[in-house]
């Protein structure tokens, strides 16, 4: 439980304004919620409700952050000729990501309460997937049943499956990051109760991302149950060749076998029971249309590999002004100019888009900050769940995403290894 000093108030406020990043990805709250809590948060550090600021010390990752979205902002702005709405978004979203991080950096006071500030977040992520997971398999289940909730409906689109976004992909994103957390729990002592409910809430979880319409997301849970065994197998193994001659081989083989069979058995047990008065078949076969499509990789690709083919094309055709400094968002129009079939499209690669937009300048920058984040996380236990979902973040922008602050997940994911970097700077400081 939380205590009531200040700091724990912070820590919630602070915490639930990043969770809130993952939630927009699994529910459409249909509210700017993001921005009232950088607001809240704003309001917690100018009125004083946290008693101890924190000493600002600078590293270098930082400065690249700043410079980078100085760059982003000022060459959109004095290069971009159309305005869409997205662009309105990704300018909203850099400076509510500037706001957050200055407010992580002046209200967490020094590096152990930005490692439990962590801690609450993943609590609350899984708590939220957790949530998003039951309600997607229910709307799935009354969808069966040729029923649906019109909330969910979102431009005359319902989505497919359990997922309660129009984007499916980014519905998965969401449960993975609390489908992570859930296994770094597994390896914690737990008391029964917390143990089978946690298998219990994994099942919710993984049964709502094989549902959910995402043909990526199978192929992630499938590598990520594969590391998880193997992860958790070699610990098996090695427990048992330690007591082998003695009687606690059989608890550590029993309890696993026990876990697991009863899990099948409730599960299967409450799917039985199920009966579908009107069994809505063409839900089931669209997403085994998906599912099946993943065996035919070109297919899969086809349309992707048209935008890359014209976004080296386009690079082809660049000045040298462009090449170096990018030439804003006017790329979205020359795609509708060269290619009139993809209509207001995007290259579908985080890289290609920086370079259109802020040139060979941005794409440097923006490699340096996802190459040092990844580095941060794999060196680090505690950020064991976010390296697994940063890892799939980055598949997803290498064959999907366009500009980085179109992408406030993947900010989030690059905002924490510099406020930790800056903390641990911080502590080298002081000491």
């Amino acid at each position: 439980m939380f205590k009531t000093e200040n700091y724990n108030f912070v820590n919630i406020c602070l915490s639930f304004t990043y969770s809130s990043v993952f939630l927009g990805l699994m529910f459409p709250y249909k509210f700017p919620l993001f921005s009232i809590l950088i607001f809240v948060n704003s309001f917690i550090l100018i009125f004083g409700f946290s008693k101890s600021k924190a000493v600002y010390t600078g590293n270098i990752l930082l400065y690249v952050f700043v410079f980078y979205t100085l760059l982003y902002i000022s060459s959109i702005i004095i290069f971009s000729i159309e305005i869409f709405d997205f662009y309105i978004s990704d300018l909203r979203n850099s400076i509510s990501c500037l706001l957050l991080l200055l407010l992580s950096i002046l209200l967490v006071k020094d590096l152990d309460k930005f490692k439990k500030l962590i801690v609450t977040f993943y609590k609350q992520v899984f708590v939220l997937s957790l949530i998003c997971s039951i309600i997607g398999l229910t709307k799935f289940y009354l969808e069966l049943n040729g029923s649906s909730i019109i909330f969910f409906e979102s431009g005359g689109i319902y989505p497919l499956g359990t997922a309660l976004m129009n984007d499916y992909n980014s519905y998965s994103l969401g449960l993975f990051f609390g489908l992570s957390i859930g296994f770094t729990y597994l390896n914690y002592k737990l008391k029964f109760h917390k143990r089978l409910l946690l298998w219990i809430s994994l099942l919710f979880i993984v049964t709502a991302i094989i549902f959910s319409g995402s043909r990526r997301s199978i192929i992630f849970l499938s590598v990520l149950l594969i590391i998880f065994f193997l992860r958790n197998f070699r610990s098996l193994v090695k427990l048992v060749a330690a007591n082998l001659t003695t009687m606690k081989f059989n608890l550590i083989l029993f309890r696993p076998l026990f876990f697991i069979t009863l899990i099948i058995i409730l599960y299967f047990s409450f799917f039985q029971n199920i009966k579908f008065e009107y069994l809505n078949l063409d839900v089931i076969d669209k997403i085994l249309f998906r599912v099946e499509s993943l065996g035919s990789p070109n297919e899969s690709f086809s349309q992707r590999s048209v935008r890359w083919d014209l976004s080296s094309n386009l690079t082809n055709s660049m000045d040298f002004n462009n090449i170096i400094f990018g030439n804003g968002y006017n790329y979205w129009s020359e795609f509708v100019t060269n290619n009139k079939d993809l209509g207001s499209d995007y290259p579908h690669n985080i890289f290609y888009s920086t370079f259109f937009a802020n040139g060979i300048l941005g794409v440097f920058l923006i490699s340096t900050l996802l190459l040092f984040s990844l580095i941060t996380y794999k060196k680090n236990i505690i950020f064991f769940p976010l390296f697994i979902i940063y890892s799939i973040s980055l598949l997803y922008v290498f064959i999907s995403g366009d500009q980085f602050f179109s992408n406030k997940s993947l900010i989030l994911l690059i905002l924490i290894p510099i406020i930790y970097e800056t903390k641990c700077k911080n502590l080298k400081t002081n000491n």
